[in-house]
């Protein structure tokens, strides 16, 4: 193996362990928001929510709201959740605590949260994690 192919193995490897790393600590995180909250709502029913369900093991029960724009995902279930995809729906937003936006398109439902309810907790995992209050 030549000079150049070693070293980019070797940066290879050592982003690879990098990402591990982070991504191990991000579900540690996460748990301890979950641990006092248990009526949340997703918003976004794609393959982001899916993907991030799972790797982030957010949790979802029978009272998970999970809301999404699309009329064609609504009654679906998300994965194999027992959830059921609904519209966005203002009312059943006043008793929950934490909205996690499980989608790609965040600045977007951050805004559209926004002119619907105050007073909650919004979770943006794209593209960074962080906590909003609104």
């Amino acid at each position: 193996m030549d000079i150049k192919k070693k070293n980019l193995q070797t940066l290879l490897n050592y982003i690879r362990i990098n990402f591990y790393q982070r991504l191990k600590k991000i579900p540690q995180r996460l748990k301890k928001i979950f641990q006092n909250i248990i009526q949340i709502v997703l918003w976004g029913a794609g393959g982001f929510a899916i993907a991030a369900t799972c790797l982030y093991k957010i949790p979802i029960t029978p009272k998970t709201l999970v809301f999404d724009k699309d009329p064609s995902k609504h009654g679906l279930t998300l994965s194999d959740k027992s959830s059921k995809i609904m519209k966005i729906n203002k009312k059943l937003l006043k008793n929950r605590k934490l909205i996690i936006i499980t989608s790609y398109y965040s600045s977007q439902i951050l805004k559209e949260i926004k002119k619907l309810h105050k007073g909650i907790e919004v979770m943006q995992i794209f593209p960074k994690i962080k906590l909003i209050k609104i």
